[in-house]
């Protein structure tokens, strides 16, 4: 059937399509705006306490951000202001989503509002006063968020100055900066000291929130005083306070003289280490402040050789093995010692010698006063001082003894002190000096009234050197240097019981005898000592030095005094010639067998006078000058023996008379 067209109508299908939504911005970014163009992150490095960043390091940018496809770019599209605050970071945690902030960061301060154009601040320029090591810059305008990178805020300086209690502490007492080799406040080497550091902005202002650990910058660390001198170890120990000042009560230097010192701080700004900036433009550097003087803080005193004591005093008679009470007696070896400037650790302090002017011990050291010499019995210690003229340096030495029998102290009477001489070695051994003494030097065990029986004595050697020189410097400093050399024996150079020295109670006794005047007689003139209250004195065999030394303190002489009427000449000691040794000697050498002995051969001086001839009868008057140690008390006082030589009288005691046959 034809009929008009039959129309079907189609309704249209309506697919969902997905049309890219319009981008938004996702988060805020902050960085330094010397950043290139177009930048969506940077550096943010490090920045100067209290002034504008600009000033510092560069100003800030402040970029919107969008995601865009599969990247993250410059939201252009938004302007407006966005708020910032600066917070603390310094726990260092992460971000929970690596964009955000930290729950745990805390806000330190509103940096106010920036606002954006097409998604980008002009630079941003704050200023804030105080010092951070580790920060972040937070966006408080939706989406939030904090800068990707994290920066310091250093001071700009640091104002450092050395103090001290006194001379051997730490403390804020007296400042340590002087730099003369004499006078003023000094400070011992190796003890400790204070160094205060200030944190400072370009203004001379104190920056709170420093609380660095500065280190010594050494470029710009030297010696001042003495020129030419060594720089000694540096220590500064650790640093304590904080929020702009630190302190360190540890520091020390190991040497003598004065230093400039400069510190660095390179680590308060490690959160920038990353960026591009130069690590001398995130340091803190101090001033390089004086410090000093410093001294040594003691003297060493070390023995260079092995010294002996003279047994029976001056002279080089032989054999001797012993020495009497009262005797004066010496150094075979002299001591020589080698004198230590020494820092507190026990090192030496090179820089302490005469070139650069700090030496300051004396080289010539003359004996004190003999009143103020300590070495009178019954003290077992023999004290000695000497002493420059003014005073500034002293030598105190000191014999002290242990005996296996009496102690009878020091003969005071008897000591000779001569110079001393501390000589700088200040070529070879810088720092040190050599201590030398005289063999002339001379010390005596006293003598008492009683006697005593024999005794082993061993006798000890200290001293003490005294340095003077700071005292008067300042208040707080040393009252004096101290070295000393602790008690140590010394031997005699002979003896049957060395090392120590065997000492004898001893007297020449001179016995009278007679006979006709025409035979030469034979005094006995021996030498004792005391054995013991059971035994009395006993001649003294061991003798064969009494009278044989150099010192005239030793000598023995004889004298005669004839009967009236002799003539000059009658009678004389047989003995090597005129005086001869005895002082009254007969004008020929006399045959061995009766020739006068002196020194005496086993504590016999074989004195014989010779006969004065037919007719010259009488009592020759024969007195024996002794040392004072071998007198003894013959008619109640302390004096020489005295005997008479009688010839062709016969004695008021019946004698068996005797004759020679030819």
């Amino acid at each position: 059937m034809n009929g008009p067209p039959k129309y079907r109508w189609f309704v249209p299908l309506l697919c969902a399509v997905s049309l890219p939504a319009a981008a938004q911005t996702v988060r805020f970014n902050v960085f330094d705006a010397s950043a290139k163009a177009g930048a969506i992150a940077g550096d943010i490095v490090t920045k100067l306490a209290d002034v504008p960043f600009s000033v510092s390091s560069g100003a800030l940018r402040v970029v919107a951000l969008k995601v865009s496809g599969n990247k993250t770019v410059i939201d252009t599209g938004f302007s407006g202001n966005v708020a910032l605050s600066l917070m603390d970071a310094s726990d260092n945690s992460s971000p929970p989503d690596g964009q955000g902030c930290s729950p745990s960061w805390v806000p330190l301060q509103s940096l106010g509002t920036v606002t954006l154009n097409a998604g980008v601040s002009a630079p941003f320029d704050p200023t804030v006063a105080a010092a951070y090591r580790h920060l972040r810059i937070r966006i408080d305008t939706a989406p939030y968020g904090c800068s990707n990178d994290n920066f310091a805020i250093r001071p700009a300086t640091l104002e450092l100055a050395a103090s001290d209690g006194d001379w051997t502490t730490p403390g804020t007492a007296r400042a340590l900066n002087n730099v003369v080799a004499a006078g003023g406040a000094v400070h011992g080497a190796g003890h400790p000291f204070t160094l205060t550091v200030t944190a400072k902005n370009p203004a001379n202002g104190t920056v709170a929130g420093y609380a660095g650990s500065p280190t010594i910058d050494t470029a710009q660390t030297a010696v001042l005083l003495p020129v030419g001198g060594v720089l000694g170890a540096i220590a500064l120990g650790s640093w304590s306070g904080g929020d702009g000042v630190m302190v360190g009560n540890a520091a020390s230097y190991a040497e003598a003289g004065s230093i400039t010192l400069r510190l660095v701080d390179q680590t308060f700004t490690d959160v920038d280490a990353k960026d591009w900036q130069k690590i001398a433009d995130r340091s803190i550097y101090s001033n390089a402040a004086p410090v000093g003087r410093f001294v040594p803080a003691d003297f060493g005193l070390q023995l260079t050789n092995a010294p002996e004591l003279r047994t029976a005093g001056a002279g080089s008679c032989t054999p001797r093995i012993f020495t009497y009470l009262g005797q004066p007696f010496g150094h075979a070896i002299a001591p020589t010692l080698t004198v230590v400037a020494r820092n507190a650790a026990g090192g030496t302090t090179a820089n302490f010698r005469p070139t650069g002017g700090l030496w300051s011990l004396k080289t010539d050291l003359p004996a004190a006063p003999p009143a103020e010499q300590l070495c009178d019995a019954p003290a077992q210690s023999c004290r000695i001082l000497r002493r420059d003229a003014g005073a500034t340096t002293q030598l105190k030495t000191a014999y002290t003894y242990a005996s296996t029998g009496a102690l009878p102290g020091w003969d005071g009477s008897r000591l000779v002190v001569t110079n001393a001489t501390l000589t700088p070695n200040d070529q070879k051994n810088p720092g040190t000096g050599t201590l030398s003494f005289s063999l002339a030097d001379r010390i005596a065990l006293h003598r008492p009234a009683e006697p005593q029986p024999p005794l082993d004595a061993t006798v000890s050697l200290a001293m003490t050197l005294e340095d003077y020189a700071e005292t008067g410097g300042a208040s707080g400093n040393p009252p004096k240097i101290v070295g000393s050399l602790a008690a140590t024996p010394v031997s005699f150079d002979f003896g049957p019981a060395l090392p120590a020295g065997r000492f004898y109670y001893g007297r020449v006794r001179l016995y009278s005898a007679n006979g006709p005047e025409q035979f030469d007689l034979n005094l006995p003139m021996q030498v004792d000592y005391w054995s013991s209250p059971t035994a009395g004195w006993r001649p003294n065999g061991d003798d064969h030095c009494t009278g044989s030394g150099t010192d005239p303190s030793g000598a023995v002489g004889l004298a005669l005094t004839l009967p009236p009427g002799w003539p000059g000449g009658a009678t004389c000691v047989l003995d090597v010639g005129s005086p001869g040794l005895s002082g009254a000697g007969c004008p020929e050498t006399a045959i061995v067998e009766k020739r006068y002995t002196e020194p005496p051969a086993g504590g016999d001086f074989n004195l014989w006078l010779a006969a004065p001839g037919i007719g010259l009868t009488g009592k020759v008057l024969v007195e024996a000058t002794v040392p004072e140690w071998l007198r003894w008390n013959w008619s109640g006082t302390f004096g020489n023996p005295v005997a008479g030589a009688t010839f062709g009288i016969a004695r008021k005691t019946p004698i068996i008379f005797r004759r020679e046959l030819y």
